[in-house]
Order: structure tokens, then sequence, then C-alpha cells
């Protein structure tokens, strides 16, 4: 390894002249990481996210790299850029999974029914980070519960039956269904306020 990038890998691990240091990984050593994710991963999507996160994950690889380990950095940064790339390529199927978990649920004429006046629109692709970051950080903790008990914890590709998540929520499962619907309706209308 040359002297400038034992420099600048120390300089990141001391929060010292941190734009220069990793400016000058990243002139250096971005070559590497994105060749890495173009062997990996043939998605453009999943490829163009991982090289806007470049000089971050170059960062991380500087911040969390061991001299100690005698492994160059270029083989460390390759290692790490390869891990990104799987958790990425993970991320995004789990997403999708979850996503047409949604959607056949809320797309289904039972559900359609059994949601009354909650139409099939509510999971659009547009509405489904802002309604998963809305269940997280909802104030009310049983809705997280619920939503991911029934979308998230059913065994294959099945919803977890509502007698289940009763179960294990000890509330009643008219109980649930009621926080489930209400609280669709408050997204629902909250979507349509923001627009």
């Amino acid at each position: 390894m040359d002297k400038e990038t034992i420099k600048s890998i120390k300089n990141i691990q001391s929060d010292i002249n941190l734009v220069e240091s990793i400016n000058y990984l990243f002139d250096n050593y971005s070559k590497i990481y994105f060749k890495i994710i173009n062997s990996v991963c043939t998605d453009s999507d999943i490829k163009e996210e991982l090289f806007s996160e470049c000089k971050y994950n170059i960062y991380q690889a500087a911040r969390e790299f061991k001299f100690s380990k005698n492994v160059k950095f270029s083989s460390y940064l390759g290692n790490c850029a390869k891990w990104c790339t799987y958790n990425k390529i993970s991320e995004i199927t789990r997403f999708k999974k979850i996503q047409n978990r949604f959607e056949n649920e809320f797309l289904s004429t039972n559900s359609i029914r059994q949601f009354s006046d909650i139409e099939s629109n509510i999971m659009e692709r547009d509405d489904f980070n802002s309604f998963i970051k809305d269940i997280e950080n909802n104030e009310d903790p049983r809705i997280e519960k619920i939503f991911k008990l029934r979308y998230f914890s059913g065994s294959g590709n099945k919803l977890m039956p509502w007698k289940d998540v009763s179960t294990k929520l000890h509330l009643s499962i008219q109980g649930c269904i009621n926080i489930h619907n209400s609280y669709l309706k408050k997204f629902k209308q909250k979507k349509r306020y923001d627009k």
C-alpha cells in the first residue's frame, strides 16, 4: 500500500482531513469498487444505487480497515463492495416480496370487500415506502406489530391468520382487524390530504 493510502485511511479513522482523504481514496480505488459491483450484479437499478453510494462505502471501508490484518486496502474494499452488493440485492428482493404480499392482499376482490371504502390504489408503488415508514414510526406500537405479524410473519408466502395475530398480541380478533382497518383509513386520508 502506498504512503498516501495509509495516510488517508488513518486520517479517516481519526476524523482528520476527511474530504481530502475520502477524495484521494475515491480517485484511486473507485474503479475497483465499480468493477466488483459490475461483476456481481446485473440489475441496473441496484448498480446505479450502489454507484451513488460509492464515496460513502469507501469511507466506511476505510473506517473499518484494520492494518493488523495485513491485507491490501484494494482487496478489503473489493470484499466490502461485494457484500454491499449482496446486501442490496437481498434488501431489494425482500422489499419486493413484502410489496407483493401487500399488493396481493389489497388488490384482491375479497380484500376490497373486507376493507369496504379502502380502494386498491392505497398500495401504489409511490405510497409503499411512506406506508412502511409510517407504520414503523406510528405512536401506537400495536399498529406496527399487527402489520408485521400479518404480512411479514406468515409461513411461506401466506398471510398470518387473524386468529394467530390476535393470540400473539393478546387482543381479540376483531380488535386487531379494527386497529388494522382504522389505520389504513387514516393513512389513505393522509395521502389524499398530502396531494
